[in-house]
């Protein structure tokens, strides 16, 4: 696809700008490279990214099994604006003219990734993003910003603040996991 964009969000002394870059063509056989339980779960979240509304992406797993890969690849299949959060802006989500700027692009997915750190149980966090992604979410700020957050991470969904994963807030969680033996010989062409 000729999509292949990504809004990087950068801060400038005019305030947040959403800056748009072009990604390499990232082709992905869902069948061949995730596991099996991968393809109901990917039809629902590209139906609900590609429709109205607004919500939660969780993605977990340990490191190397996917997920970056299928976010890139979802920036091809969903007609929506993606804008990438760098960790280091992820306390600004709630400000004012952070909201401003959304306001501007509404209807936006936005990803943060490796951001276990900050939707932890806040309970135990100190960094903790969760309320203003609530906000963005599902309270008052959802309405008018129409936007679906997608948040990756490395850790146990176990650790993960409970109020990210309410119906009808939670558009999906997925745990990526290493290949089963049969994808992976199959991959290789049955030389393991």
């Amino acid at each position: 696809s000729s999509k292949n964009k990504i809004n990087i969000i950068l801060e400038t002394n005019q305030g947040y700008v959403f800056e748009e870059h072009n990604m390499k063509s990232h082709d992905l056989n869902i069948a061949e490279l995730y596991n099996d339980d991968f393809e109901e779960i990917n039809r629902h979240i590209i139906d609900k990214l590609n429709n109205a509304g607004k919500g939660v992406l969780l993605l977990y797993g340990k490191p190397g099994t996917g997920k970056t890969s299928y976010i890139k690849w979802l920036t091809t299949q969903v007609d929506s604006k993606f804008v990438f959060v760098p960790i280091t802006m992820i306390n600004h989500i709630s400000s004012p003219s952070f909201i401003g700027d959304l306001l501007e692009n509404k209807g936006s997915v936005l990803v943060i990734e490796d951001c276990e750190n900050y939707i932890q149980d806040r309970s135990v966090s100190h960094n903790s993003i969760v309320s203003p992604l609530l906000q963005l979410t599902d309270g008052i700020l959802s309405d008018l910003l129409d936007i679906k957050i997608i948040c990756t991470f490395n850790t146990d969904l176990t650790k993960i603040d409970p109020a990210l994963m309410r119906e009808g807030r939670l558009i999906a969680e997925y745990e990526f996991d290493e290949l089963s033996a049969d994808k992976v010989e199959a991959l290789s062409g049955g030389k393991y």
